[in-house]
């Protein structure tokens, strides 16, 4: 029972945000069932990754133990690649398919819920491993940090799926910067003396991700439409 309530309560974060920043698409919003959908994809995807990351990453990295260039090196060419990696295609494979992927901020929604719920059962397994309290730091920040770094590739999805010519170099430039900008908050994250490079890259990350989807507001086509059902 109380391993079923830490669980439940590891959701909670990324439940929230999710509200915090679906709710900002008032022009059209997406289905709820593809937003749905979108995030149990994303919480799926995490399992091949998290297996991944198993088998390749040593043993110590998340003790404290293991030298910082291991751990840096880890970050820079398996974690951040390989879960950004993930969560775009929770979304390529699926919302980004559907007839309802048709407005600019799209690629923002539906990269937010993916990496939500990658972070969400993310959340699950450092919870029943380390204990509750470590919500105390993913919860605020981990799991904010997961949606910012998505919002990178969500937003070069946007774009390449507005754009008259095909922009596939852009959306890969945008994922690689998500790759990018997840190991170096790791990195952050694993040093006491840069740590408040982290707290720097949410806090920075999530105001953009805030104005990235009043930019997707703006430009809709629908804008100016009345929202028929």
């Amino acid at each position: 029972m109380q391993l079923a309530l830490f669980a439940g309560l590891s959701f909670i974060p990324g439940f929230f945000w999710l509200w915090f920043y679906i709710r900002l698409n008032k022009v059209r919003p997406s289905p709820k069932r593809w937003v749905a959908l979108t995030f149990l994809l994303g919480m799926l995807w995490s399992v091949p990754a998290g297996i991944i990351n198993t088998a390749t990453l040593p043993d110590d990295l998340l003790t404290g133990t293991v030298a910082m260039s291991t751990f840096a090196v880890s970050m820079l060419l398996v974690v951040g690649p390989l879960e950004e990696t993930c969560k775009f295609l929770a979304v390529r494979l699926g919302a980004y398919r559907s007839s309802y992927f048709t407005e600019p901020v799209d690629g923002l929604v539906y990269s937010t819920a993916a990496a939500l719920g990658f972070a969400s059962l993310e959340n699950v397994g450092y919870v029943l491993q380390f204990g509750p309290e470590v919500l105390l730091a993913r919860g605020p920040l981990t799991t904010v940090a997961h949606l910012v770094f998505a919002s990178l590739w969500g937003y070069g999805l946007s774009v390449h799926q507005r754009s008259d010519r095909k922009r596939p170099w852009f959306v890969a430039a945008t994922l690689a910067s998500a790759a990018l900008l997840h190991a170096a908050f790791n990195i952050a994250s694993f040093s006491i003396t840069y740590s408040w490079i982290s707290m720097l890259i949410v806090l920075a990350g999530g105001i953009w991700a805030y104005r990235r989807f009043e930019w997707g507001q703006r430009i809709s086509p629908l804008r100016f439409r009345r929202n028929y059902p």
